[in-house]
């Protein structure tokens, strides 16, 4: 993945895992760990748009490899991640044929940030559309984080068209892995990421963080969304990137990001209140974070005190209504960057449970379906955008979760990575869909993160692309 395609925030965080895969031999042999794939002057074989079945969408996608290799097709994280060349590099090119999308509303589909009837099963019908478009009979899926959610729900509605599943980083978004990222889960393992986290948010918008970022997201102020993306992600990466290089060093006055060992500047004793029986407490100024390799961060410290406690994830039902019926009618902005799209959908699907509540267990609704948010700095008025439907006010339809249907698909061959140091997507996830699913066979990676780019990763992803192979091509 060249760093020149990720948004400004990924790129130091990320640089360093592609040169994994342009490795020697020498290396590996070394390591023991298989690296990515060259791709030998690899050439696009296809490439274009394809329009959803409601023509608001249109889906961009490429086709790489070997003409009549084994079908792949690689379902990106996010939601609205998008797919990227790199991604075909954990792939024999000579062997397989890679079909890559971008999902609606990111990457190089349009409208940009577009929810417009963005869900989990307009995603499917895309994947769908574009099999049948490609003239692909069956195919193997690829997923990855956010990925392995559409994969699964794919799978559950197309189990004819899976030849097996190659699955990574497991999520299936359920309630308490949503509240995990963004109601003070992971927060308990990052509380200072996560303080940063609710510093962006007004002091009464942190009661239902979840729902502040959605509103912000959704700001017709662009300086308003763009900045509650940058913390958005900013969170997202504290928690998805290994961070054993940086020290977090408090001085008493100054959080700064240091690289590990720390060798400068000097350290100088601590320097105590000079008033002993003084109960009035500490706080401090906004401090700029130091310099660092990975990056450099700008933060507040409000109020020296403990760790912040899981946040809940819900508001005041006369709240409600009209965020989410604007939400659901909101068809973007063609200057929205990449990296706003990608926020603003993963908070689009979290506050939805990506529509995969059930059929009678969709999210609240008020009491009072005519109030009207009236709190927060970038409250959701106006005139509404995008096609307005009977369905706008209550949403599309949930399916039934996940782990309650996946029995469904015990006969498909499939294999799933997962780190067992991933904090984005414990691992207790990945556990509980093998014992829904025991025929899936489940590797926990020792040490490693959520990222495939990590080494250790990267190596059981090839390992599965090449096991899968003769599978593939049999079916």
């Amino acid at each position: 993945m060249s760093c020149t395609h990720l948004p400004r925030y990924q790129r130091n965080a990320v640089s360093r895992w592609p040169r994994q895969g342009r490795q020697c031999a020498a290396s590996v042999a070394v390591t023991g760990l298989r690296v990515l794939f060259e791709t030998h002057g690899n050439a696009i074989l296809q490439a274009g748009h394809i329009r959803d079945n409601g023509g608001f969408h249109e889906i961009y996608y490429e086709v790489h490899g070997a003409a009549h290799g084994a079908p792949v097709v690689v379902v990106h994280g996010g939601p609205g991640a998008g797919c990227y060349v790199n991604h075909t590099r954990f792939f024999d090119l000579n062997r397989y044929k890679v079909v890559l999308l971008d999902q609606r509303g990111c990457g190089r589909s349009t409208p940009r940030g577009c929810l417009v009837e963005n869900n989990t099963a307009a995603l499917v019908s895309d994947l769908e559309l574009l099999r049948q478009h490609l003239g692909i009979d069956k195919w193997l899926l690829f997923g990855g984080s956010w990925g392995v959610t559409l994969s699964l729900a794919y799978a559950l509605a197309h189990p004819h068209r899976v030849t097996a599943m190659i699955l990574r980083g497991v999520c299936t978004m359920r309630q308490q892995e949503i509240d995990w990222m963004y109601g003070g889960g992971a927060g308990v393992l990052k509380p200072w990421a996560w303080q940063r986290f609710l510093d962006h948010l007004d002091l009464e918008e942190r009661q239902a963080p979840l729902l502040s970022y959605y509103r912000r997201l959704l700001s017709p102020d662009a300086s308003c969304r763009d900045a509650a993306a940058r913390s958005w992600m900013e969170w997202e990466m504290s928690v998805g990137f290994d961070s054993r290089g940086q020290l977090l060093d408090w001085d008493g006055s100054q959080w700064s990001s240091l690289n590990f060992p720390a060798t400068s500047p000097p350290r100088t004793p601590p320097r105590p209140s000079r008033s002993a029986s003084s109960s009035a407490p500490a706080t401090a100024s906004a401090q700029r974070m130091a310099s660092s390799r990975e990056y450099r961060l700008e933060t507040r410290v409000r109020r020296a005190g403990p760790p912040p406690q899981p946040a809940p994830t819900t508001v005041p039902d006369e709240r409600l209504s009209s965020l989410l019926e604007f939400g659901l009618s909101y068809s973007g902005d063609p200057g929205m960057s990449t990296s706003t799209a990608q926020a603003l959908l993963e908070c689009h699907y979290s506050v939805h449970g990506a529509f995969l509540r059930g059929q009678h267990n969709p999210i609240s609704t008020p009491s009072s379906p005519q109030a009207e948010m009236s709190s927060g700095k970038a409250v959701v008025h106006g005139p509404r955008r995008g096609p307005r439907s009977s369905r706008a006010k209550s949403g599309p339809d949930h399916d039934a979760p996940l782990l309650e249907r996946v029995h469904a698909l015990r006969h498909i061959p499939a294999i799933a990575v997962h780190g067992q140091m991933d904090l984005v997507c414990p691992p207790t996830t990945a556990f509980e869909l093998h014992r829904a699913w025991p025929e899936l066979q489940l590797r926990l990676v020792p040490g490693a993160l959520h990222s495939m780019y990590d080494p250790a990763i990267t190596h059981e992803l090839v390992e599965a692309t090449t096991l899968m192979y003769d599978v593939v091509k049999q079916a």
